[in-house]
């Protein structure tokens, strides 16, 4: 009796270890989607060119094969080993292949295998068509690179500060509106990109240390003429933006503040991802705690709907309605606190569109809102 009973308190510690191990091994996981630096790796080209054709007087048509990225609505990045291009709007479709028009980029071959993205793999004169230069703008932690897109008017520059563990490329999406509008550009690099200076523990912190970086590039904007930056963070460069605006001493030289699908609740993101992903209360609290313990942070504190930052300058705010990485309902609640915190912010939200595909799902009405804000914010 008595080795019956030894053997169920065995068996019941080992599964109860086994469960803790799980969740202890999904937590770390779990945090690893926040904090960890992750570069490198094959791209992942899972889409098949199975031919280009140009019609007389038209852009010249590129077929792919189906599936679920090469049909979807909207414009997107075709990315490839030695090249890219930007695709417009599907034209036709059969069971055999779907048509898309080349907007821009280089002209793949029958066969190529490619990535569907949101944007070009390639620098502003490839993908746009823009002059620009490489200028090094100093951090504390060493040189960190950016493109400088000049434009005309000259006193209000942007600069584009992109999403966790990706690249300036992602944001030159965004760079031809902010450019029509007459805004010089800064297009910015931070610690933990690929081939720039590390933070020294090797781990991202969710703004509370990049935004020494997003300092430094302001100060170079100011620097070079400048009399007022506006910031478009995308993603993660959000939660960047809002800890300069918050504890930088040159936060008030920001005019205007554009976020699209940014990261304005860690605790809330972490939530929602939980929710979607099935992941058990314990699990998601202990990598919350996992999360600090890494990076040295406070999880709770960025957070903009509790503690909004210091400065709070007009804002817009753009996300898709299917943002699967960070809750709309997060975004709707600030924009809808923002009178009572004193902080001027309109919201627009594109029905269906996933996590940073805003641009890609409604390109015109994207453009025209960010042509609207910046117009007004160069006019105060």
């Amino acid at each position: 009796m008595r080795a019956s009973r030894r053997w169920i308190v065995i068996t019941l510690g080992a599964v109860a270890a086994i469960v803790l191990a799980g969740w202890v091994g999904g937590a770390w996981y779990f945090s690893d989607q926040m904090v960890a630096s992750m570069h490198g790796g094959d791209p992942a080209y899972s889409e098949t060119v199975l031919g280009v054709t140009t019609p007389p007087g038209g852009d010249p048509v590129v077929s792919l094969a189906p599936s679920k990225a090469a049909e979807k609505p909207g414009r997107w990045g075709l990315g490839w080993d030695g090249g890219s291009a930007m695709l417009g709007p599907v034209t036709a479709r059969t069971a055999d292949r779907v048509d898309r028009p080349l907007l821009s980029g280089v002209v793949p071959t029958a066969g190529t295998r490619a990535g569907i993205g949101w944007t070009h793999r390639s620098d502003p004169k490839v993908a746009l068509g823009l002059d620009f230069s490489e200028i090094a703008v100093p951090s504390e932690l060493g040189p960190m690179p950016a493109w400088y897109i000049p434009a005309n008017k000259g006193k209000t520059w942007a600069i584009l500060v992109h999403g966790s563990n990706a690249d300036r490329q992602t944001m030159l999406k965004t760079a031809d509106a902010v450019h029509r509008a007459g805004l010089p550009i800064l297009d910015i690099t931070y610690r933990n990109d690929a081939g720039v200076p590390a933070s020294p523990d090797g781990v991202l912190h969710i703004g509370e240390t990049e935004w020494r970086d997003l300092e430094g590039a302001v100060r170079t904007a100011l620097d070079r003429g400048a009399r007022d930056v506006v910031l478009f963070g995308g993603s993660y460069g959000g939660a960047i933006a809002d800890r300069f605006l918050d504890r930088s001493p040159l936060a008030g030289r920001v005019s205007g503040l554009i976020l699209d699908a940014p990261e304005l609740s860690v605790p809330a993101t972490l939530e929602w991802n939980a929710e979607q992903r099935h992941i058990p209360a314990p699990v998601t609290w202990l990598a919350a705690r996992l999360c600090e313990w890494r990076a040295g942070i406070d999880v709770e504190r960025i957070d903009v709907t509790r503690y909004p930052p210091r400065v709070r300058p007009p804002t817009l705010i753009l996300q898709g309605g299917a943002d699967e990485a960070h809750p709309v309902t997060t975004a709707r609640q600030l924009a809808k606190d923002g009178p009572r915190l004193g902080w001027p912010i309109r919201y627009e939200e594109f029905a269906g569109a996933g996590h940073s595909e805003a641009w890609n799902y409604e390109p015109k009405r994207y453009e025209s809102l960010v042509a609207e804000f910046l117009g007004e914010t160069m006019k105060r």
